[in-house]
């Protein structure tokens, strides 16, 4: 156990321990908890409605290929984004953003939740119906 939690203090490596994608191995279940250091983490919540909205402001301000299918996440070179439910992102980057975003984006209702830097990784095949 001590091995594997060799390295989660050393600042800098928590973003990089943070994978994006769909987790799970076929067969075996598993959940892998982290805890994140050097990055900051921004929710956005927005109604289906927006969609279209939060795609564009992705692209725009963050630079990100896409919006994340449920339970799924994008990244680019420098933010990577989760999508933890059905209308919430979270955003994590090295750099705290909520001062440098548009006054229009205060109707996702940003919110830093950088306390909350705990990262649970699932995989198995019933990891979804979590």
């Amino acid at each position: 156990m001590a091995k594997v939690l060799e390295g989660l203090n050393i600042a800098g490596q928590g973003l990089a321990r943070l994978a994006p994608g769909r987790y799970g191995i076929k067969g075996r279940a598993g959940v892998k908890i982290t805890e994140l250091s050097g990055a900051n983490i921004t929710q956005l919540a927005f109604f289906p409605e927006q969609e279209s909205a939060v795609k564009t402001l992705l692209k725009r301000q963050f630079k990100l290929p896409q919006l994340p299918d449920f339970s799924a996440s994008c990244q680019n070179g420098d933010s990577l984004c989760l999508r933890a439910e059905m209308g919430k992102l979270w955003l994590v980057t090295a750099q705290p953003v909520i001062a440098g975003l548009p006054a229009s984006t205060a109707k996702y209702y940003p919110l830093d939740i950088s306390a909350s830097k705990v990262c649970l990784q699932l995989s198995g095949a019933e990891a979804a119906s979590l």
